[in-house]
């Protein structure tokens, strides 16, 4: 069954909070924090 984006979003958000792990994401527009895809580019 697919879940769709929300789902697994929502997936990884309850995941998160249970096991106390921190999602942290990069700022839009800042590809200087996201080097390791940009250099795939």
């Amino acid at each position: 069954m697919s879940r769709g984006l929300r789902g697994c979003a929502a997936l990884i958000d309850d995941s998160s909070s249970k096991t106390g792990v921190r999602l942290r994401f990069i700022e839009l527009g800042n590809p200087a924090q996201n080097a390791f895809v940009e250099s795939q580019n």
